[in-house]
C-alpha cells in the first residue's frame, strides 16, 4: 500500500514539473540558446547532465535526443529502456543500449525524461532531436531561438513576412526541404555535422566539387559548391540528394516550425562595400585583411584557388591542421604544402569564415616569376574565397567593389551603359574566358597575379586582334610563357594589363563577366 501510494505520489510529482515547465515555455516568448563554434567550425551547446555541464555538438540530422558516453549517463538516475538500432550516412547499422535520464537543462529550456544512446567514450557526445521545438537557427550570430509559436517571434519584433517559406519532410538524417541546383532539383537535409554542402556522386558531372545555382522557393540565392558524396546504394538513403550544411546555414538565419512543418529562410541579403586597393612593385592588387585582430596587406591572385599565408602571419594564428594540398604552377612544378583550417578573415564588411589555408611556398616564389622574388607578400588570397560575393575589379580606380547587381552600380556611376557581357567556364573555382588572339581562340584564365597577359608558346610579343565576346579591343602586348604541364585546361592567362584598362565585373551567380567599354556613368 505505502509503495503504490509512492508511485502515485511521484507519479503527480512529475506530471506537476512537467506542466509548469510547459506552461512556464508558453507563457515565455522565446528561450535564447546560445552556443559556441568548436576550433573545426561545428557548434557547441552547454547542456547540464545531472551534475554535470557538458559540451555537446549539436546535429540537427539526429533522431535521437543525446549521445553521451558511460560516465555521464551513470552520473544520473537513469533507467535503462534497451538497444537500439540506427543506420549511419554510410549504410553501417549500428547498435547501441539506451537510457532515460530525468532532465537536462540547456540555458532556461528543461527537457525531461529524454533518451540517451550510450557512445564510446572517445567518441563526441552529441545534442539531436531533444530541440522538437519551433526554432529560429541562427547561425551567422551562433544563437538559437525556442520559440513556442510563430506570432510569439513576431510580437518581439522578429518578423518573418519577407523570409522564404517551404515546406519540409522529416527524413531518417533530418529535416530535408527542395533545392533548385544546376543538377536539378534536389532533396537536401540539413545538417549540423558537415561542414560544406554535397549531393550524391552520381547528381554531379564529375569527381570533383562542383559550382551550382541554389534556389529555393523559388528565390535565386548565391551560387553554392556542392561537394560529392559516396552515398551508399541503401533503400533508406534513397530519398536524399545530399546535404545543405554549415557554408549555407552560417549565412543564412532560418525559422523551424514544427507545427506547421514549415521552413522560413532569411533571403540573400543585398549588399555593397568598396575596397581600396593599392599597388606593389609588380603591380599586383593588395588589399588589407584582418585575421585575428591584426590587418596585412595581401595579394589579390584570383589565378589562384585558395588562400596562402606568410609563415610570419601563420605562425601566431590558432589553426588546426586538416591534411595536405597538392598542386603545381604554370610550369607544372609539382608542391606538397601542409593544410590549416582557420577561424575566419575579414576584408572590410566581407567576413569570410572557416577559411582553409597553406603556407606560402618559397620555392613556388622563386619559381614564379622574379616579380615575386622582389616582392614577398604577406599572404595571397584566391578566388575561392571571394567567389561568394559578385566583385567589380574597378583596378583604373585603385578600387574593388563586392555588389550583387550590376545595376546597383550604374546607380551609382560606377558602370557605364556600355558593357559586354560575356560568359564563362570554370576552372576549379578559377574563371576561364574565351579569347581569339589573332583570329585563333584559345582559353584564358583571369589571373590578377600576372602583371601581362601571357599565352603559352606565343612567338610574338603583341597581338594585333584581341577579340573577346565578338569585341576586337585591338592590339594587346602578350608574353609568352612554356609550360610542361599535360593536364591544364587554360592556354595563358589574362593579366593585370588589360584589367587596368578596364573595370570588370564577375557574376558568379550568373557565371557571367561584365566589361565596361565606355567611361563611368556614360
Amino acid at each position: 500500500m505505502r509503495k503504490t501510494k509512492k508511485i502515485f505520489y511521484c507519479t503527480v510529482l512529475m506530471l506537476a514539473v512537467l506542466i509548469v515547465g510547459t506552461l512556464y515555455f508558453v507563457s515565455n516568448s522565446w528561450v535564447l540558446i546560445p552556443f559556441t563554434y568548436d576550433q573545426e567550425g561545428f557548434p557547441r551547446i552547454e547542456v547540464q547532465v545531472g551534475d554535470l555541464s557538458c559540451s555537446l555538438l549539436l546535429d540537427l540530422g539526429s533522431r535521437f535526443p543525446l549521445f553521451l558516453d558511460q560516465t555521464t549517463i551513470q552520473s544520473t538516475l537513469h533507467q535503462y529502456q534497451g538497444p537500439i538500432q540506427w543506420n549511419e550516412m554510410n549504410g553501417e547499422t549500428k547498435e547501441a543500449p539506451s537510457y532515460t535520464i530525468p532532465e537536462i537543462k540547456i540555458g532556461q529550456l528543461s527537457i525531461s525524461r529524454p533518451t540517451a544512446i550510450e557512445i564510446p567514450e572517445d567518441q563526441p557526445s552529441l545534442l539531436g532531436s531533444v530541440l522538437d521545438k519551433n526554432l529560429l537557427l541562427d547561425f551567422p550570430h551562433a544563437r538559437i531561438l525556442a520559440c513556442s509559436r510563430l506570432f510569439k517571434l513576431c510580437q518581439e519584433g522578429r518578423t518573418l513576412a519577407k523570409w522564404i517559406k517551404v515546406p519540409y519532410t522529416n527524413l531518417p538524417l533530418g529535416i530535408a526541404i527542395q533545392v533548385d541546383t544546376t543538377f536539378g532539383i534536389k532533396t537536401l537535409v540539413l545538417s549540423t555535422s558537415v561542414n560544406v554542402s554535397g549531393l550524391k556522386s552520381s547528381c554531379l558531372p564529375g569527381s570533383k566539387p562542383s559550382l551550382s545555382t541554389c534556389t529555393i522557393g523559388e528565390r535565386e540565392f548565391e551560387s553554392m559548391i556542392f561537394h560529392p558524396i559516396p552515398f551508399p546504394d541503401k533503400e533508406s538513403l534513397s530519398d536524399v540528394d545530399g546535404f545543405l550544411a554549415l557554408d549555407f546555414l552560417k549565412n543564412h538565419p532560418m525559422y523551424v516550425d514544427v507545427h506547421e512543418k514549415m521552413i522560413y529562410i532569411q533571403p540573400p541579403t543585398e549588399y555593397f562595400t568598396r575596397i581600396p586597393v593599392t599597388f606593389n612593385l609588380a603591380h599586383f592588387p593588395v588589399v588589407d585583411v584582418q585575421v585575428e585582430g591584426a590587418i596585412y596587406p595581401m595579394i589579390v591572385d584570383l589565378g589562384g584557388e585558395w588562400v596562402q599565408l606568410s609563415q610570419r602571419v601563420l605562425r601566431d594564428l590558432r589553426k588546426t591542421s586538416v591534411g595536405v594540398k597538392t598542386w603545381e604552377d604554370y610550369f607544372g612544378n609539382p608542391y606538397v604544402s601542409p593544410l590549416y583550417k582557420i577561424s575566419g578573415m575579414a576584408i572590410q564588411d566581407l567576413f569570410l569564415i572557416e577559411v582553409e589555408t597553406t603556407p606560402l611556398s618559397e620555392e613556388f616564389l622563386d619559381a614564379t616569376s622574379s616579380s615575386y622574388f622582389c616582392h614577398r607578400p604577406l599572404g595571397l588570397i584566391g578566388c575561392s574565397l571571394l567567389e561568394r560575393y559578385n566583385l567589380l575589379l574597378d583596378f583604373p580606380h585603385q578600387a574593388i567593389y563586392a555588389c550583387k547587381e550590376v545595376s546597383s552600380l550604374q546607380q551609382k556611376g560606377l558602370l557605364s551603359s556600355h558593357l559586354l557581357v560575356i560568359p564563362f567556364d570554370t576552372y576549379g573555382t578559377r574563371i576561364l574566358l574565351s579569347v581569339e588572339v589573332d583570329s585563333k581562340p584559345v582559353h584564358l584564365l583571369l589571373d590578377t597575379g600576372f602583371t601581362n597577359t601571357t599565352l603559352f608558346d606565343f612567338f610574338s610579343s603583341k597581338a594585333r586582334s584581341f577579340c573577346i565576346g565578338g569585341h576586337d579591343f585591338g592590339e594587346q602586348p602578350i608574353a609568352s610563357a612554356q609550360t610542361h604541364s599535360l593536364t591544364r585546361r587554360e592556354d595563358g592567362y589574362l593579366g593585370m594589363d588589360f584589367l587596368c584598362k578596364y573595370p570588370l565585373f564577375i557574376d558568379y551567380q550568373k557565371k557571367q563577366i561584365v566589361i565596361d567599354l565606355g567611361p563611368p556613368g556614360d
